[in-house]
């Protein structure tokens, strides 16, 4: 039996060593593969190696220079096609404007101090050649769009090596090791209230808020307190970050602490299912199931939901986890939103028990990674292709119009939809047209390219709106020119629309040039919100304008009630210092934090602010429709100075408007337009009744003439109401004037 046994142990022996021999000579060649002779490396970078990392694609090319051009030399590796394809230039107009540009190599390794990737060396071409940066204007793709498609490319070639080293760490420890789990407790019940976040293969590859994720991971570690709040507005990321953290413990790719630990999210849907009784059951033994276990890390996804479910049931979630929340065996990490961590009550809890994360909101430079990283997976469904310009342009479009949307989210919703929209098409390559496009149904907006009825309309938008404003040619240049710049792009994208402080006495066409632009940007003048600011003159009215952790504030209610309009802050003078002050930051940044900490964006509004301070001024001042430009400007310079120097408006106010714009008096040929065209819109109302009524132009010189100008248009607004209005209500309740009836009004009608 024994020399039996022996034989078969020697075939079996043999098996085994052929199948190392196999496995290391497999290993050796794909090390190889990956390995850019080190000696020829040397060769041509001398002895500076040391200080720094060069990737194998980097190295191939650099070798290759030595006998080619350096443009050959980058072409020669396939994957810098990527760069070309994501910029939508031919690979032959590159040669033809880079073959002769030759590259310093003391200059290349002087600018790096880690790694010279491909990307880099792409970089260093553009910036070697004014001719290729010539030729990049040309084709409308700047610097940081150029840089974009080579940083893309190097995080795709990092982690293609990263996924194809299956002898790392990471990647070995994606699989538990076979009976890791019975060193711990059983999770009966929190099986039943919670799901475990394990590892996601098809998970993100791009890292959001690594400052925050790496002290999540050291707050874990500790020995006693290890729980964490992280505390952000919905869209940044903040449970991205929870999936992160679970999926580098998986991997083991974490520290040494908490690479045993398993995390669990609690399902508020079940939990609030339960009743009382069940639900303060079903906590307690799951948290006492936890510090039993040894290896439990909750996850309280949405703490706000979860603690008002707990409230409506008469439960205090905080009291039932307070016994347990020392615990060495057991850590919590809730997700919560700034209001709700600035409760007082809140906030003491979270200081005493709890390490405080604070998520920074989204920006573009953020945004752009993951926009590339979910455009890869919506190619591969529907085909359209996303180039680097699109890229930019989805994050600097979700940065200025979705600031409260939850902008992760809405990058994947607007890029669905612009990639669905697209197929309606003939092209499959995302351009700048389908995005503004795709924007303008979503918010009312135009963006992109000014083109066709667009491109009339701010051509000409000074004669469109003087079909609502009379006079005020000077103003209506102002506007229309501010307008013009803010459409082109040559105003802050992070700012409002636009923004004016319109000056002048009342009735002269403040309110109307609002209403104007109202109907002509947004398609109607309903489009107008208005705050009378007249109503905050007190001392607390900033908590009114603001609101706090119950309420949004006047503000904020005003911009959600019409996020795309315009908004008119009336009387603006009237208001307290606190209140202006409000509105430094709004337009100079475009957003504001509201009482309650959260963040309002006031982007896609056009700002009126109004103000009758010093209208005797003016009146004095004796400008007019036929002023010339010099005349008003002088007159708007010293009415400026004054309102300054009467503390009415601080100069850091006024110089974070777009445009301060004066309104002139207005004279008697503006007085007689304003009131027939009051009157033709009066006449068009009663018309709809069936009534055709006229009027004489000594009734107009009339109504004109019984008010002084001081009230501009509103008097004549009221004399309308008052006596013209009046004669037509008597004429219709006396049965002289029927439906089908025609009047000519006279000044004896109204006497």
């Amino acid at each position: 039996f024994i020399p039996e046994l022996a034989k078969y142990l020697y075939v079996l022996l043999s098996i085994e060593s052929i199948s190392l021999l196999l496995f290391f000579f497999t290993y050796a060649l794909h090390a190889y593969s990956r390995y850019y002779r080190l000696g020829s490396v040397v060769k041509v970078f001398g002895n500076n190696t040391n200080r720094f990392l060069v990737t194998y694609e980097a190295g191939e090319v650099l070798l290759h220079t030595e006998k080619i051009s350096f443009i050959e030399g980058l072409l020669s590796v396939p994957d810098s096609q990527f760069i070309l394809n994501r910029l939508l230039i031919d690979r032959n107009e590159v040669i033809a404007v880079c073959g002769t540009v030759s590259i310093d190599q003391e200059y290349t390794l002087s600018n790096y101090k880690n790694t010279i990737t491909l990307g880099s060396l792409w970089i260093d071409l553009y910036d070697s050649s004014e001719e290729f940066r010539k030729f990049l204007l040309s084709k409308k793709i700047q610097k940081e769009i150029y840089a974009d498609a080579c940083n893309w490319l190097d995080t795709l070639l990092e982690q293609d090596k990263r996924n194809s080293a299956w002898w790392w760490r990471e990647n070995l420890s994606k699989r538990r090791g076979v009976g890791k789990s019975l060193s711990y407790g059983d999770t009966y019940f929190i099986n039943k209230i919670a799901r475990e976040l394990g590892y996601e293969k098809e998970s993100s590859t791009i890292t959001l808020h690594k400052e925050s994720l790496q002290k999540l991971e050291e707050t874990l570690v500790k020995v006693r307190g290890a729980n964490a709040v992280i505390v952000g507005s919905r869209g940044t990321g903040r449970h991205t970050i929870v999936k992160i953290l679970s999926k580098m413990i998986q991997e083991g790719n974490c520290y040494s602490d908490i690479e045993h630990k398993r995390v669990f999210e609690l399902d508020n849907t079940v939990l609030d299912s339960l009743d009382e009784r069940d639900l303060i059951n079903v906590l307690e033994k799951s948290f006492h199931e936890a510090s039993v276990a040894r290896n439990i890390i909750f996850v309280v996804n949405d703490l706000p939901v979860l603690h008002e479910s707990c409230k409506r049931k008469g439960i205090d979630f905080f009291q039932i986890k307070e016994r347990y929340i020392t615990h060495a065996d057991i850590s919590v990490i809730c997700i919560c939103d700034q209001p709700f961590y600035q409760n007082e009550a809140h906030k003491v809890i979270f200081d005493k028990d709890f390490e405080v994360i604070h998520i920074e909101d989204m920006n573009k430079e953020l945004l752009i990674p993951y926009i590339q990283d979910v455009a890869l997976t919506i190619e591969k469904q529907t085909g359209t292709f996303f180039p680097s310009l699109s890229i930019r342009i989805i994050a600097s479009s979700l940065t200025k119009y979705f600031v409260e949307d939850s902008p992760l989210v809405k990058a994947s919703d607007l890029m669905y939809k612009v990639a669905t929209d697209i197929h309606n098409g003939k092209s499959s390559i995302l351009d700048e047209d389908h995005i503004s496009e795709t924007l303008k149904a979503m918010t009312g907006i135009s963006t992109g390219v000014v083109s066709g009825e667009e491109k009339n309309m701010l051509l000409n938008l000074e004669n469109i709106l003087h079909k609502n404003i009379i006079g005020q040619h000077e103003a209506v240049k102002v506007v229309s020119s501010t307008m013009r710049r803010s459409r082109a792009g040559l105003v802050s994208p992070n700012k409002p629309i636009g923004s004016f402080l319109f000056l002048g006495p009342t009735g002269v066409g403040k309110t109307e040039t609002a209403k104007a632009l109202a109907e002509v940007f947004f398609g109607d003048e309903n489009h107008m919100s208005r705050i009378d600011m007249n109503e905050y003159t007190m001392n607390n009215s900033s908590y009114r304008i603001l609101g706090d952790i119950d309420q949004e504030g006047d503000l904020a209610s005003c911009i959600h009630k019409r996020p795309y309009g315009v908004l008119l802050l009336d009387e603006f003078e009237k208001a307290t210092t606190e209140v202006k002050d409000v509105f430094l930051r709004v337009l100079d940044e475009g957003v504001y934090t509201n009482g309650s900490g959260k963040m309002i964006s006031a982007r896609t509004q056009i700002i009126v602010a109004t103000s009758n301070a010093g209208s005797d001024y003016i009146r004095k001042s004796g400008i007019n429709a036929y002023s010339t430009k010099e005349e008003i400007e002088a007159v708007k310079t010293t009415l400026v100075d004054t309102i300054i120097s009467d503390g009415l408006f601080r100069p850091e106010l006024l110089n974070r408007f777009d445009a301060v714009v004066l309104f002139h008096p207005l004279g008697d040929d503006s007085r007689i337009l304003i009131a027939k065209k009051l009157l033709e819109s009066l006449k068009q109302r009663v018309s709809l009744d069936g009534y055709d009524v006229s009027f004489t132009d000594a009734l107009v010189q009339k109504i004109v003439g019984e008010e002084d100008g001081v009230f501009g248009g509103r008097a004549i607004q009221r004399n309308i109401q008052t006596k013209v209005e009046e004669a037509i209500a008597k004429k219709i309740i006396e049965g002289s004037l029927r439906a089908g009836d025609s009047v000519l009004l006279d000044v004896v009608d109204v006497e």
